[in-house]
C-alpha cells in the first residue's frame, strides 16, 4: 500500500472520532492497533546448520542477454554451515534446469551434500500444503542480552506444525530430551501416513498442555493397543 494510504494509530483514532463519533481515548485505539500488528507478525524458526547439508531454491531476476532485457530463473544452492554458495542462471525453471543446476553445484562444491532442503520449489515440491497467510504462530519472552536467545521448543511447535519439513532443521528442538517413543511415533507416521509429519507435529503440540511424561504414556499406550 502506498505510504499516503497507510493509517497510523493516530489517523485511525481521528477517523473513528470524526466519522463515527468515537468518544474513547487515544490509548485504547493505540493498544488495539499494536495488538493487531503483533497478530500479523511472521515468526521464523531458527535453523540448525549441520556440516554437509545444503539449502536450494529458484528465484527470478532481470538480466541482459544479447542486448535484450529478459527474465531468467536462477538456482541458488548454499551450504549454511560454511557460508559457501553457488548460483546459476537459466532461461526458465523446469526439471532439466533443476537437474543441470544441481549437477553444476555438486561439481563446484566438489561433492554431494548429505541432505538438501527446498523452499517450495515448483519442481522439487509436488504440493504446497496449507496457507502462506501470516499469523501469530508463536509468542515468547524477549531476551534483552546481546548475542543471546531463548529457544524454548514449546514456543515453536505452532510454527513447525505449519512447516512440516522444518522440524529436522529447527534449532530449538535439536537437543530436546524427549522420550524415545516420540521418535518411534514420528517414523511410523511418516512411513504409513501421507501427511505423517504433520500428524506427528500435531501430537507434539499436546505438550503445550501436558507434561512429556503424560504424553509419553499416552503414546506408548496407543502403540500397544490393538487396532
Amino acid at each position: 500500500m502506498p505510504p499516503k494510504q497507510r493509517h497510523t494509530a493516530e489517523r485511525i483514532y481521528q477517523r473513528l472520532r470524526d466519522e463515527h463519533g468515537y468518544a474513547g481515548c487515544r490509548s485504547i485505539v493505540r493498544a488495539a492497533v499494536a495488538e493487531w500488528r503483533q497478530s500479523r507478525a511472521e515468526v521464523f524458526v531458527p535453523l540448525a546448520q549441520r556440516p554437509g547439508e545444503a539449502q536450494a531454491d529458484f528465484g527470478a531476476a532481470q538480466a541482459v542477454v544479447a542486448g535484450e532485457r529478459v527474465t531468467v530463473a536462477f538456482l541458488v544452492v548454499t551450504l549454511p554451515y560454511s557460508d559457501a554458495f553457488f548460483v546459476a542462471a537459466f532461461p526458465k525453471e523446469c526439471t532439466e534446469t533443476f537437474q543441470e543446476g544441481h549437477a553444476r553445484a555438486f561439481r563446484y562444491f566438489g561433492g554431494v551434500p548429505t541432505r538438501i532442503s527446498y523452499d517450495n520449489s515448483k519442481v522439487a515440491v509436488a504440493t504446497i500444503v496449507g496457507t502462506r497467510a501470516r499469523v501469530l504462530a508463536a509468542d515468547h519472552p524477549r531476551c534483552r542480552g546481546r548475542e543471546q536467545s531463548i529457544l524454548d521448543p514449546l514456543h515453536y511447535l505452532a510454527v513447525l506444525e505449519r512447516k512440516p519439513g522444518g522440524f529436522d532443521h529447527a534449532r530449538p528442538v535439536q537437543d530436546w530430551p524427549l522420550p524415545e517413543c516420540f521418535a518411534v511415533l514420528r517414523r511410523r507416521l511418516e512411513a504409513n501416513e501421507r501427511h505423517g509429519t504433520r500428524a506427528s507435529d500435531r501430537v507434539l503440540r499436546l505438550l503445550e498442555e501436558h507434561t512429556p511424561e503424560q504424553l509419553a504414556d499416552a503414546v506408548e499406550h496407543a502403540a500397544v493397543s490393538p487396532g
